[in-house]
């Protein structure tokens, strides 16, 4: 008895999985279904066919319109017939899901090329094994795709994909060239937000220059998140951290794999900043912006009543600014006290103006001179242990690009060339780099103690310093030493230093 007695009407459905792939392969697959739909007397009455999807996935659009209408009774069809059963799917829980809304509707899956087109024990064990099998083949594809990828890192040379703003990928050596253009984009972001200007004053800035992502859109701030966090603007060819899939199937792009599980190659692609600069940038936590309610003065003010005084923030009339002052909770809440609110940055430049009198005095300057002798020796000792580092540092730069000269000698391998050429501009960049630090380090120490008139110029610096919010938290802990409580009474504010 022919198997398709009962069933002679189908539907064909077929895929390919890559862009390698073109539709010579639906062709084919088309080619080999009808000859066996003819053999066997099965009347095709439609097709379905996915380009360029894997079938490890069931988002494939052509896939879920044949089961919506096999569901919804749009076809009258019997057999879904396929080239292979691993065109149907390639993971085995997506196939028996599949098949078992198939059969729940009275239509069974075929294959054009296997003995599984039978009811029958054993060739039902036989689909079961080869649903296995196809699972099995596309892990050993992925991990044969993933070495070959890992090779292709170490050399240096791009492994795919879209490449980072400010690159491209240059198609003779397959290694990152610089985008001219995109990387002033990039510059400018890393010199603002190392400046302590914030996500959106940046992304202002960079549309406002005119400035595009990769993709030809205005920036936003996850596009800013990416590019600070890229390692390949410090000149280091990275591969390979982005974290796998979670169990249920899904991806954190931000999640990383173990530090031994990443490919980093120094002076493997075009530097765009500087170690300092990028170092800075990722050494800031979130937004440049303060976070509410963490203020200089933060925990020091106290009302007349003796409370500690909070802070309220609201904009002004005109609606374009916000308006921050101190006021006393006791005040709001039981309307025990008659203290009045005080203007936050009012009070934030008067003591800090006061601290800088107590500081700034001609007692506390001759005792920072008597000392500075010892304080500088010690300074001076560090520096030089540090001169010593960098200089040692430069010294084994300088071997490496030495062996790197004599391989690219020895080298026949255009690509390798290229690699080696990266590698020595690397550690030269690198080399000036350390360069700059030791002719800083030995110029920022000076022999001779500082003179009073000299001291007494820092103290607008002081007082500059102090009142950027850039340098919040290490302004915050030295108030916090320096300052026991800010008193607000209706008359007077009383400063009690602990100076």
């Amino acid at each position: 008895m022919n198997i398709c007695d009962k069933f002679s009407r189908a539907a064909l459905y077929m895929r390919f999985s890559t862009e390698l792939q073109t539709e010579n392969s639906i062709d084919t697959q088309r080619r080999c279904c009808v000859e066996y739909a003819k053999r066997e007397g099965i009347e095709i009455v439609c097709e379905y066919a996915d380009r360029a999807i894997s079938g490890k996935t069931d988002k494939r659009p052509e896939f879920q319109r044949m089961v919506d209408d096999i569901i919804n009774r749009r076809i009258d069809v019997g057999i879904v017939l396929v080239y292979k059963l691993d065109r149907f799917a390639r993971n085995e829980k997506l196939h028996h899901r599949y098949e078992e809304v198939l059969q729940k509707h009275n239509v069974l899956l075929f294959s054009a090329t296997e003995p599984v087109n039978s009811d029958k024990f054993g060739q039902r064990i036989t689909k079961a094994v080869m649903a296995v099998m196809n699972e099995e083949e596309v892990r050993k594809i992925s991990e044969n795709v993933s070495r070959g990828k890992k090779e292709t890192a170490y050399k240096g040379l791009w492994c795919g994909g879209t490449p980072p703003l400010g690159y491209d990928v240059d198609e003779k050596t397959h290694t990152l060239v610089l985008n001219t253009t995109e990387a002033k984009a990039v510059k400018l972001a890393f010199e603002l937000r190392a400046s302590g200007f914030s996500y959106s004053y940046i992304i202002g800035e960079l549309n406002k220059a005119g400035y595009k992502t990769k993709l030809g859109n205005r920036f936003g701030k996850n596009s800013l998140t990416d590019i600070f966090r890229n390692i390949k603007y410090k000149g280091i060819y990275e591969y390979n951290r982005a974290a796998s899939k979670s169990p249920n199937g899904t991806f954190n792009r931000h999640a990383s794999k173990d530090e031994s599980e990443i490919i980093k190659i120094p002076g493997g692609c075009p530097r765009i900043v500087s170690d300092e600069v990028w170092d800075k940038v990722n050494g800031l936590t979130g937004s440049a912006n303060r976070p509410k309610g963490d203020y200089l003065l933060s925990g020091l003010v106290k009302c007349k009543c003796g409370a500690t005084m909070q802070v309220n923030r609201r904009k002004n009339r005109d609606r374009n600014r916000i308006y921050s002052s101190f006021f006393c909770p006791e005040h709001k809440s039981t309307g025990n006290c008659d203290g009045k609110e005080i203007n936050m940055d009012t009070l934030t430049d008067f003591v800090v103006y006061q601290l800088a009198e107590k500081i700034f005095t001609p007692a506390i300057i001759d005792s920072f001179k008597t000392a500075f002798p010892a304080l500088n020796k010690e300074r001076l000792t560090q520096a030089k242990r540090k001169v010593k580092v960098l200089e040692r540092k430069i010294s084994t730069n300088d071997t490496t690009v030495e062996k790197y000269m004599k391989a690219i000698e020895n080298s026949t391998s255009e690509n390798s060339m290229q690699l080696f050429v990266n590698k020595i501009n690397w550690l030269t960049e690198e080399n000036e780099r350390l360069n700059r630090e030791i002719t800083e380090k030995k110029a920022a120490l000076p022999a001779d103690p500082p003179s009073t008139d000299e001291i007494m110029a820092l103290k607008q610096d002081f007082i500059t310093f102090m009142l950027d919010e850039n340098n919040l938290p290490i302004c915050k802990k030295c108030l916090q030493s320096l300052i026991e409580g800010i008193f607000i009474y209706d008359d007077e504010i009383k400063i009690v230093f602990n100076i």
